[in-house]
């Protein structure tokens, strides 16, 4: 994953940064093989593909230490799955923030190293705030992200507007994610607010149910998005890439979610897809999967 901090980073420290001009898994197994790599950085994809590439098993990665995989949700079953190769990291960051706020570090308590993004690093201050007021939340209590810091940005270039939106009236920056936040520090990311799906008037993050989703053993890829629905006002669409081979219907997947999530959190649509649309750092483009998804769904 390249970030101009990942380099600064490495510089630093006098190491050797290998690239790769468009991220494609064997060639990066066959680059940190080669190299004798001691760090990986990457985002959740990435690690997936890296993990399932054929070469991940031939391969001699025992040069490889840690890592930091971030840039989008990482689910609990993969940060353990990467952990069994190398003793990688969460971090969570926005381009607008400098990157990083928080991470996770090697001596945190087992359980947060898996289920949150860690604690912030030295003279960044955050806090979770009120969606519809900016009021101050308490401790454990869900709500938008602002985080204060030297390295947030002073605004976003000709567009005062934007940039006003983006802060509170005390200087936080208003990340957009919702999370909250425990008695110890440590962030847990819920998911984003522009994604949250109001449905029949209750909140569902996304995440949640993509959580429960990834566990079933037919589901390689998983997404879900919302639908416009004319008394739900939203709906629930869940995208499913299969694993190759797998037979699995929609309604065999959504009575596995009400094994797991309360009724109005069980997706109502499930649409299966050969491929995601995808970012060239990995990220699927939700977005386009939401505007595809709606016109299909759009009444005629």
């Amino acid at each position: 994953m390249f970030a101009v901090s990942v380099v600064m980073g490495v510089i630093s420290f006098g190491g050797t940064l290998i690239l790769q001009e468009e991220f494609d898994p064997g060639e990066a197994l066959a680059l940190m093989e080669a190299h004798g790599v001691t760090v990986c950085h990457g985002v959740p994809t990435m690690f997936e593909l890296l993990m399932r590439d054929p070469g991940f098993g031939t391969r001699d990665l025992s040069s490889v230490r840690t890592g930091i995989v971030a840039g989008s949700a990482v689910s609990e079953s993969l940060v353990r799955r990467i952990r069994q190769w190398c003793d990688v990291q969460v971090g969570y960051g926005l381009t607008e923030t400098g990157p990083t706020v928080s991470i996770t570090r090697p001596d945190d308590p087992a359980g947060t190293r898996e289920t949150t993004v860690g604690r912030p690093l030295p003279d960044v201050e955050v806090r979770v705030v009120d969606v519809a007021t900016g009021a101050l939340h308490g401790l454990e209590a869900v709500g938008e992200l602002a985080v204060k810091s030297a390295s947030v940005m002073m605004g976003y270039h000709r567009m005062p507007g934007e940039t006003k939106k983006s802060f509170s009236p005390d200087g936080f920056f208003l990340t957009g994610d919702l999370a909250m936040i425990d008695d110890q520090g440590f962030i847990r990311i819920i998911g984003r607010r522009k994604e949250l799906i109001i449905r029949g008037g209750n909140n569902v993050t996304p995440r949640e149910v993509e959580d429960v989703l990834r566990t079933h053993p037919a589901v390689d890829q998983i997404c879900v998005v919302g639908a416009p629905h004319e008394l739900l006002g939203e709906m629930i669409c869940a995208c499913v890439v299969p694993v190759e081979g797998a037979m699995i219907t929609g309604d065999e997947l959504k009575e596995f979610c009400r094994e797991h999530l309360v009724d109005y959190k069980v997706p109502d649509v499930v649409r299966f897809f050969d491929a995601f649309p995808m970012t060239g750092s990995g990220k699927v483009r939700r977005q386009e999967l939401a505007r595809a998804v709606e016109l299909e769904l759009k009444p005629t």
